[in-house]
């Protein structure tokens, strides 16, 4: 059975992860920010990438349970700003999914402009 003390309707949990990190480091502080995503809405590429966008100023890790991707994060100057934390994430995780998206939607395009591009090299050269 889940523990679900200090966990916020969001999904953000002030507690101690596991403490093995990604890295192999112990988490220093025991004010760490979980933040639980739908697995099913935003596929793994993206969390990584939102992830790393924390990575200078928090360390991270990114585990998957129960169809949800739990992201830890401990900043690493010891400060704590669980709701702050969660919004921002929250926000570039919607950029990272759209972003995703548009690159998957352009893919076609975006090669057709390459091979282009590179076939006006080649000619210019001849």
């Amino acid at each position: 059975m889940a523990d679900n003390r200090n966990v916020s309707a969001s999904g953000v949990r002030a507690a101690t992860p596991p403490v093995h990190v990604g890295t192999g480091a112990e988490i220093a502080s025991s004010q760490v920010t979980s933040i639980l995503i739908d697995a099913a809405l935003y596929p793994l590429s993206v969390v990584q990438r939102t992830a790393h966008r924390f990575s200078a100023t928090h360390a991270v890790r990114v585990d998957r349970a129960d169809g949800k991707w739990a992201v830890w994060l401990n900043a690493r100057d010891g400060s704590f700003n669980s709701a702050g934390l969660e919004d921002d994430f929250y926000t570039w995780l919607v950029d990272d999914a759209l972003r995703e998206r548009i690159a998957e939607e352009t893919c076609g395009i975006r090669l057709a402009l390459v091979t282009a591009a590179l076939a006006g090299t080649r000619a210019a050269r001849t």
